[in-house]
């Protein structure tokens, strides 16, 4: 029951995602889930964090997370909150320019595209709806190999002390 490249997915909100690369299996998982929370919670703000492209490291390496927000006011919260707990963000662009990375002609989107760490975003931007939002790849902070800065060698809890400090500080009041 594998899914194989040219598979097309239905999600729960009914937008239907061609399959173009089995790794990026992550983005299916948390579209169906910012879905979710939208249309059953109806959040104020929505974040998510995942390790969800290599094309992050390649872009901006391990020191940084990629964030990803067209909301000016979500992202300056959460760009202080990183910056009082030392876990450091940069911004990568949702470009409209870049809508074309993610077109399928067999289905509403597809998994892949370039740049990739824009295309994920994007990918997972069209299930939050309205909905002011975030999106944190933390891919390359989540395990270090040696000591560095705060965390010692292994899982690093990257983004934990960042969203906690970024919840407390009430975004979107």
């Amino acid at each position: 029951k594998a899914q194989f490249p040219g598979d097309v997915v239905s999600t729960g909100s009914g937008l239907t995602i061609e399959i173009g690369h089995t790794d990026a299996e992550g983005r299916l998982v948390l579209s169906d889930g910012l879905w979710y929370a939208r249309e059953h919670f109806q959040p104020r703000v929505m974040a998510d964090i995942a390790t969800l492209t290599g094309a992050k490291v390649r872009a901006i390496g391990n020191d940084f997370s990629a964030v990803f927000s067209d909301h000016e006011e979500v992202y300056e919260s959460l760009r202080a909150a990183a910056e009082a707990t030392h876990e450091r963000v940069w911004r990568l662009p949702l470009d409209p320019a870049f809508e074309g990375a993610i077109e399928s002609r067999i289905a509403d989107v597809i998994n892949t595209g370039a740049p990739g760490a824009s295309a994920g975003a994007m990918l997972l931007q069209r299930f939050v709806g309205d909905t002011p939002w975030i999106h944190i790849d933390m891919a390359g902070n989540a395990l270090v190999d040696g000591n560095k800065g705060i965390h010692p060698r292994g899982s690093t809890g990257y983004g934990v002390r960042m969203l906690t400090e970024w919840a407390k500080s009430n975004p979107l009041k």
